[in-house]
């Protein structure tokens, strides 16, 4: 008897799920249940994350966001949230360390799109699959697409910390995003 076996292909992994993953197997599964409890920093993560989506949507439509705005989403966002996906803060000090932190955050945020002027946003928030050579995909995420004169700019946020040049260059998941952008934006 001749059995055959047939893998699916798989299109809602990302880059960030293969890397926790191979950090700890046990840790992604429990992620993905309804009992799990965000740390701190994954907390402040995906509410900052919520306010840059909100701001560039505002970006899209006004042009601009001012530092008051994005605070004041920040503190909705992190209200919100913390009233939904709680986490284990160890003492109210840790607690508005986290706060702190996702405040300046913003700030930093709505100082660089201050600074560098406000590229006309194309696109933001896009959650997509690439096909890869051999019939696979993978899920991408790009926080905003923009373009300043000539150049198209693929924006994804990160709060785990400074990235160097070469960080960026070996960044797997930004080199798919790109791929992603040549085939899916005109002109790119």
């Amino acid at each position: 008897i001749f059995s055959l076996r047939i893998r699916p292909i798989v299109s809602n992994v990302t880059f960030r799920n293969l890397e926790e993953f191979s950090k700890c197997p046990y840790r992604f599964k429990y992620a993905r249940s309804e009992s799990y409890v965000p740390t701190p920093s994954e907390f402040v993560d995906a509410v900052v994350h919520s306010v840059i989506s909100r701001m560039n949507a505002l970006r899209l439509t006004r042009g601009s966001v001012t530092e008051d705005e994005a605070l004041e989403e920040f503190w909705d966002c992190w209200d919100e949230s913390y009233g939904l996906h709680p986490p284990h803060f160890k003492d109210s000090s840790d607690r508005i360390t986290h706060l702190h932190m996702g405040e300046d955050l913003v700030r930093s945020y709505v100082r660089m799109i201050s600074r560098y002027g406000s590229p006309r946003i194309l696109m933001n928030d896009i959650h997509s699959v690439q096909q890869l050579p051999g019939g696979n995909g993978i899920r991408i995420d790009i926080d905003e697409v923009c373009m300043r004169g000539e150049t198209v700019l693929l924006c994804r946020y990160v709060t785990d910390g400074l990235r160097t040049r070469s960080d960026m260059e070996s960044d797997r998941s930004m080199n798919i995003a790109l791929l992603w952008a040549l085939y899916n934006i005109p002109g790119a």
